[in-house]
């Protein structure tokens, strides 16, 4: 349990009313089952509140997060309205006594909080005022009613302690921004940005098909393709997919442009996953150099020009070469790439074909340290920013990427820091941070260049295992070249028809189709498994000849799901109409 969040002045995620608190220590409410019931549930939420445990449960298993307080909202609504409604039923003594005991709290958290400010001198002075004036109207006017006397107090009490709402609520205003969420906001163009709209419509005139994938994200926001409604490759999600985050994290380590977990975004610059992918086009800002290899430039607007991919391999693929994950388990990110042109990566089944080769070209570049002294797997950088520099000793290569990867961390436990290789950048989380993916294994990809520089500030880092590879692109271009014999596509929802010509009579078809729990497949009316392939998408087995191959999704056990609510609806109807009710 972590108590350091003060749910009472500070908290940025609950903002608790005062008289919620002073009603939770009136004994005498508990006697309500109503009350009863939305204070505990109430009182549990608080709790939990502290537990990251909890926090992490109800985010998916993920980073910590409080998105589920609406309901420790709703509970503490539910039991001020009924306790409004008890109010007059309440005692003298009991008041004071709740009344005491709330202000205990208010003061000793504020005191004890070293976020806590007294803004000024009047405030205090307000607020002791307030204090005496409770204390006073209490103990010595002598009231003709005790309800107007306990209202009096009443209003006082949930007047002074307001003023911890008020400070909570202009201090979220302040740091939390709540301020600038509006609807100017969610339809400015930081959410929806009007230049970007007419550029999408222009890709949609140009590909009426509409099966290709466009990278294109507003700033940090990954929902952006759901938003603006174009089949994207970015999307923000706890539990959208296993099998993609691993093939994102560990099975490809692809960058995506800042460390953080639970989301998917842009494909690191790498052509050969674009073309794999159908991601046909990207949207970059007119000053950004760092292309993709092979795009070229399709239109552009004011300030964003869109590149398009010549390379896209069709949705659906056969696969005469097989392979296993187990197989590439400890080969380079690239030949993992290779493996997936050539063939199919399946999920410990399967052949085990010959892998394409590919060397590590490490050793063909001298490392040259640049404001940094670098010895035994320790990066240490003396400047603001420094380095090494990867320089090529006599290569003719030049048409092409370079792939870089590397082990990195920091040694500094609470800050986070940019990376830079060449014109590429992105940023990695400090070690504390929840939304760290403790994924420390990086590659990276670069224009083909006579010199690599790697960049970081002023540091420690541990830095070992780095391997350099070329990427001629000769085995995406002949991929590419390859005729294609899927002759129907029809994607509709969780549905997908197709007919393939298996000319070359390969044995498995691979798709583009995330593989989830849940996908069934039928080829030639014939209902076959779905295989996990390629590391996160789906194939099936081939039959000679023409294919009729469809596909269909519904959530894992969806019938028993079914089955067991009509059994509970059939229940409950019974217990509700079937038995004869007491007089």
């Amino acid at each position: 349990m972590d108590f350091t969040d003060n749910i009472l002045f500070t908290s940025r995620y609950i903002v608790l009313p005062a008289i919620f608190v002073l009603m939770l220590f009136m004994w005498r409410l508990y006697r309500n089952r109503t009350f009863r019931l939305f204070a505990i549930l109430a009182a549990i939420g608080i709790l939990l509140h502290f537990s990251p445990l909890a926090a992490s449960i109800f985010n998916g298993f993920s980073a910590p997060q409080f998105r589920w307080e609406y309901f420790l909202s709703l509970m503490v609504g539910g039991a001020i309205a009924v306790g409004l409604r008890e109010l007059p039923n309440i005692t003298g003594r009991q008041f004071l006594a709740a009344s005491l005991i709330t202000l205990f709290l208010f003061v000793y958290t504020g005191i004890a909080d070293e976020l806590f400010e007294w803004q000024s001198l009047s405030t205090t002075l307000v607020f002791i005022s307030l204090l005496i004036s409770l204390l006073f109207s209490y103990s010595l006017i002598k009231w003709k009613s005790v309800r107007i006397r306990n209202a009096f107090i009443a209003f006082l009490l949930v007047f002074l302690l307001g003023f911890a709402n008020l400070y909570q609520v202009e201090k979220l205003l302040e740091t939390g921004r709540i301020g600038q969420v509006n609807e100017e906001l969610l339809t400015g163009s930081e959410y929806d940005d009007a230049e970007i709209r007419e550029l999408l419509a222009q890709i949609d005139n140009q590909e009426p098909s509409g099966y290709y994938r466009i990278e294109w994200m507003e700033g940090v926001r990954n929902n952006t393709p759901i938003v603006q409604d174009f089949r994207g490759l970015s999307a923000y999600s706890s539990i959208l997919n296993k099998n993609l985050l691993y093939f994102y994290l560990y099975d490809l380590e692809i960058d995506m442009g800042r460390e953080s977990v639970s989301r998917y975004a842009t494909l690191g610059k790498r052509t050969n996953l674009y073309s794999l992918l159908q991601g046909k086009y990207i949207i970059l800002p007119k000053d950004d150099s760092n292309i993709p290899y092979g795009f070229t430039e399709a239109f552009s607007s004011d300030h964003y020009t869109v590149y398009e991919n010549p390379f896209v391999l069709p949705f659906a693929r056969t696969a005469s070469a097989v392979y296993q994950e187990q197989q590439l388990a400890d080969a380079p990110i690239l030949m993992r790439e290779h493996a997936m042109l050539a063939g199919v990566v399946l999920d410990g089944t399967g052949g085990q074909d010959e892998l394409p080769e590919i060397q590590n070209k490490a050793d063909r570049f001298e490392i040259v340290e640049a404001d940094a002294l670098y010895e035994d797997g320790v990066l240490e950088i003396t400047a603001d920013e420094g380095g090494l520099d990867f320089i090529r000793k006599n290569s003719a290569f030049t048409d092409g990427d370079l792939y870089i990867s590397f082990h990195l961390e920091n040694f500094a436990a609470s800050s986070g820091f940019p990376l830079k290789i060449n014109d590429y950048y992105t940023t990695r989380k400090a070690n504390d941070s929840i939304y760290r993916t403790y994924v420390d294994d990086l590659t990276i990809r670069t224009e083909a260049a006579e010199k690599i520089s790697l960049r970081l500030p002023k540091g420690s880092y541990a830095l070992s295992d780095i391997e350099i590879y070329e990427e001629p692109y000769d085995l995406l271009k002949k991929q590419t070249e390859k005729e294609s014999g899927l002759s129907q596509l029809d994607i509709d929802g969780s549905s997908v028809e197709m007919v393939y010509e298996n000319q070359e009579e390969a044995p498995y078809l691979t798709t583009a189709i995330p593989f989830e729990r849940g996908w069934r497949a039928e080829v030639n009316g014939k209902e076959v498994n779905v295989l996990k392939a390629n590391y996160a998408f789906a194939a099936v087995p081939l039959e000679k000849g023409r294919n009729e191959i469809s596909f269909s999704y519904r959530p894992p056990f969806f019938k028993a799901s079914l089955i067991v609510s009509v059994l509970s609806l059939a229940a409950s109807l019974f217990l509700l109409f079937g038995r004869k009710r007491r007089p």
